[in-house]
């Protein structure tokens, strides 16, 4: 029995007092998944014995599973639980290694007729925790199990097994074996014993692969955390309760008012959590502090206000990080989230309608190598129908935001000098041989990228004017004309203003004598087309027009362009 204690993990109980204060549901929220788990447990009739509960990051999974097994306890139909956490500080938690032993320990605890099973497998091999998976499961959980069933002459009420988190088990190979090896051996004894299993998971691409072979269909039911469950009037219940404590309990009480906080606060809260709890409940722990006023708290929330003493979005934010770090190549992921968020960023950037075809084109990606990068991030991001959906509406936020992101900041000069420089070759390299739509609409958004990516980078990069090495200013603006008259796009002029306004920006931040040859050259084309155009075009006309408001004022602010 010492070996076995060895062995366990009482942290991954779900009474361990580590988990104490973590999240169970609310009062009246999530009743419908509660009662279709608990339903599907008293159900002996159906043969699917294992249950796969999946759903996006911050979904509340895990406050699902410890409430469903806070229920089970209390009726006397618990087995064993084994929550899995990266971040708990204990490492064995993400180790599969300590798996069946903490299972078999609690059901000697909960059902105290495999005592003795249990014990005389642990006899009968003292190296049984240097087995492989599969072979613990049979012989500390299959075997014991059998044999009472063997023996009970009355029927056993159904009994569960939960294994939460199992995406947080760092070993993805022993994840596929989880899932193999235990909804086997639930279905090898589904008519001697009525055990049944619940896993819960984010979709990440290896599980969604393990629990999708053909051979478990027939004993796996599948519960998608989506938006059928209609997960928005959960979370504004739990807003509102969370307000009225704070307008009952807080310190500064007597100074909220009694119809604080506005219906379209609530609602506007209730749309940034995406359905996901996690955002909801970051919020609320940080407007219920008593170490700040809570009015002030929602307004920093609601308007997205720095808070220069504390971090609201916390939690939020170490989960984000997290799935950026352990993406295999999160700065390819980081360059095709910057894309997506041009239209984001600016409203004026409309991307194609197949947006991953025109992202493969401009980062000459390989067909899917841009869905098996976003892979890696399929609790927060998805692709469907060739299009990039976030699945929390506070990403972009994130992303966008440095103090908040850090190392995953999407607008990082890094970052925003590599798209500007694909978006320049695009421009360089494209022949204009074509009536494709998708091209034209390649080429516009590269000219709008080129401003919006090198907007905000305050100092000269020797990368942006090696970048201008290939450009033919005179063709690119010839292919712009082109496109405008063909398509007639009236944006078209305002792109092009957008990417001579980048010309002007990269040549400002240099003083004459430093300008590099081959950004002098660029704008010693940028002044002839100028002149060029004021002599060919009326001044009433639609690029005239777009460069008097946006470039001429530019050029006549340019004391470094007056002097060449």
């Amino acid at each position: 029995m010492d070996v076995l204690e060895s062995k366990v993990v009482p942290g991954a109980f779900h009474t361990a007092d580590e988990n104490y204060d973590a999240p169970k549901c609310h009062p009246n929220t999530r009743v419908a998944i509660l009662d279709e788990i608990m339903a599907w447990l008293d159900d002996t009739n159906d043969t699917r014995r294992a249950m796969w509960m999946r759903g996006a990051a911050g979904a509340g999974k895990s406050a699902i599973a410890r409430t469903i097994a806070q229920l089970c306890e209390q009726q006397g139909r618990m087995s064993s639980t084994f929550f899995f956490s990266r971040t708990s500080g204990d490492t064995r938690r993400s180790d599969e290694k300590h798996l069946v032993a903490t299972l078999a320990y609690q059901m000697m605890e909960h059902i105290p007729e495999t005592r003795c099973y249990i014990s005389e497998a642990m006899a009968d091999n003292k190296f049984i925790f240097d087995l492989a998976l599969d072979s613990q499961v049979d012989k500390l959980i299959v075997i014991p199990l059998s044999r009472l069933s063997e023996i009970s002459s009355s029927p056993i009420p159904p009994k569960i097994i939960i294994i939460d988190g199992l995406d947080e088990c760092h070993n993805k190979n022993a994840q596929d074996v989880i899932v193999k090896k235990f909804v086997a051996a639930l279905a090898r004894m589904q008519h001697k014993l009525p055990h049944k299993l619940l896993i819960a998971s984010r979709p990440e691409q290896n599980i969604q692969s393990s629990f999708g072979h053909r051979e478990l269909a027939p004993f796996l039911r599948h519960l998608p955390l989506d938006n059928s469950w209609k997960p928005d009037d959960d979370i504004r219940t739990f807003l509102v309760d969370n307000f009225h404590d704070i307008r009952q309990t807080h310190l500064l009480r007597r100074y909220i008012p009694i119809n604080w906080p506005a219906l379209c606060d609530i609602e506007k809260l209730v749309e940034k959590s995406s359905g996901q709890f996690i955002y909801a409940a970051t919020v609320g722990k940080y407007i219920k502090s008593n170490e700040r006023d809570p009015v002030e708290c929602l307004r920093i929330v609601i308007n997205l206000v720095k808070d220069p003493e504390n971090r609201p979005y916390a939690e939020l934010d170490a989960l984000y990080a997290h799935i950026f770090a352990q993406a295999r190549k999160p700065e390819l992921a980081l360059w095709i989230l910057r894309i997506h968020l041009m239209g984001w960023v600016d409203p004026d950037v409309e991307l194609p309608d197949q947006e991953i075809c025109f992202i493969d084109r401009l980062l000459g990606l390989r067909e899917g190598k841009l869905e098996l990068t976003l892979s890696d991030l399929l609790s927060i991001v998805e692709v469907e129908d060739l299009e990039i959906k976030f699945l929390h509406a506070s990403l972009p936020d994130f992303l966008l935001d440095e103090t908040r992101s850090r190392r995953f900041y999407a607008n990082s000069d890094k970052i925003c000098i590599h798209l500007f420089r694909h978006c320049l070759n695009y421009i360089s390299e494209f022949t204009g041989n074509t009536n494709d739509d998708d091209d034209y609409l390649t080429i516009l958004t590269c000219f709008l990228g080129t401003e919006q990516f090198t907007e905000n980078v305050q100092e000269a990069h020797t990368e942006i004017w090696d970048a201008f090495a290939g450009l033919d200013l005179k063709a690119a603006l010839k292919l712009a004309s082109k496109m405008a008259d063909e398509i007639r796009w009236n944006i078209m002029p305002n792109a092009v203003a957008n990417f001579l306004r980048c010309i002007l920006r990269e040549h400002t931040k240099l003083c004459s004598s430093q300008t590099p040859d081959v950004l002098l050259k660029v704008v010693n084309q940028l002044q002839e087309w100028i002149l060029n155009q004021v002599q060919k075009l009326s001044l009433d006309g639609p690029i005239s027009s777009s460069l008097e408001n946006n470039d001429i004022k530019n050029l006549d602010n340019s004391p470094e362009l007056h002097s060449q």
